[in-house]
């Protein structure tokens, strides 16, 4: 409760007192206002009772809602297992409902959470967002081919509260518009807790994921570096470069260095210029990027 809050709360408990010690102790002995001695009575008690069901309600509502603090990442600590097999990516019906089923609750308890607390499952846009939940945490689950890395694993989660992290990783989720790229946020959030990339840098890569095309990501995988001529700029090209992952110069001067290091012309250099060839790399960001996602499994 805020300062503010507190101070109301103190006036209005003080007000009820004092109502019920003038309907008692001052009222019934004059006169000429001995007619509202019941409804001040009536009117301070009603305040003070009012303000005792707020406060016992507001701590009521504290101690369940530090406890769900305490379960979301609970249960995502506890939904760290041994990974049983691939991740198999189906957007079918069966697929949406089996993520409210029992079974699948049991093996994944955060999807529980969600489901218990969060009420999210009411609607195709809960049972989706569960359905990516899951792609998710087993994506997560993919490098533990170990009881020894699911050790691991879950002391890293536990070492500190990561509610907020989850709440922000939830965010994300929810706003994917497809199913492949959970797969890829949480290769992000592994090499965020194997501290290989910060967590500004996991939210900048996250964010960015999400604004990209899953082609977009596809085509930084497999192109390092890439040149086009007469302006002919791809859409893809064009997003990269806004998002940061690749950087373009043009390639204009019709000098290259031979063998020996001197420079030199040949008809291609000039071929160049007049093609204005234009030149797209991988950033340093870029590069990490797509390394963090070909390096887990």
């Amino acid at each position: 409760m805020s300062k503010k809050g507190k101070i109301l709360v103190f006036v209005l408990i003080f007000i009820g007192v004092i109502l019920e010690e003038l309907s008692m102790y001052v009222v019934p002995f004059m006169d000429e206002i001995k007619a509202l001695e019941g409804p001040l009575f009536v009117a301070g008690m009603l305040l003070l009772l009012g303000m005792v069901y707020f406060l016992n309600k507001r701590n009521a509502n504290n101690k369940e809602w530090n406890q769900m603090k305490k379960s979301f990442s609970e249960s995502f600590g506890e939904s760290i297992k041994q990974n049983v097999g691939d991740i198999v990516i189906d957007t079918s019906e069966a697929i949406l409902d089996s993520c409210i089923n029992e079974g699948i609750m049991k093996e994944i308890p955060i999807l529980k959470y969600f489901v218990t607390v969060g009420k999210v499952y009411d609607d195709i846009k809960g049972r989706i967002f569960l359905a990516k939940m899951r792609i998710f945490i087993q994506s997560f689950n993919a490098g533990c081919a170990s009881e020894e890395d699911v050790k691991k694993r879950r002391e890293t989660v536990n070492k500190k509260n990561r509610n907020e992290e989850l709440a922000y990783i939830s965010v994300i989720i929810d706003s994917f518009l497809d199913f492949e790229k959970p797969e890829i946020l949480a290769k992000l959030y592994l090499a965020y807790l194997d501290q290989h990339i910060s967590w500004n840098e996991f939210c900048a890569y996250s964010e960015i994921t999400n604004s990209l095309l899953r082609m977009d990501i596809d085509y930084l995988k497999n192109n390092q570096t890439v040149s086009t001529k007469n302006n002919i700029i791809t859409s893809e090209l064009l997003r990269l470069t806004g998002s940061g992952m690749m950087y373009s110069y043009q390639n204009d001067s019709p000098w290259v260095e031979n063998e020996q290091g001197y420079l030199v012309m040949f008809e291609s250099g000039f071929e160049r210029v007049s093609s204005k060839e234009r030149i797209f790399s991988r950033t340093e960001f870029g590069e990490k990027y797509i390394n963090i996602i070909l390096s887990y499994k």
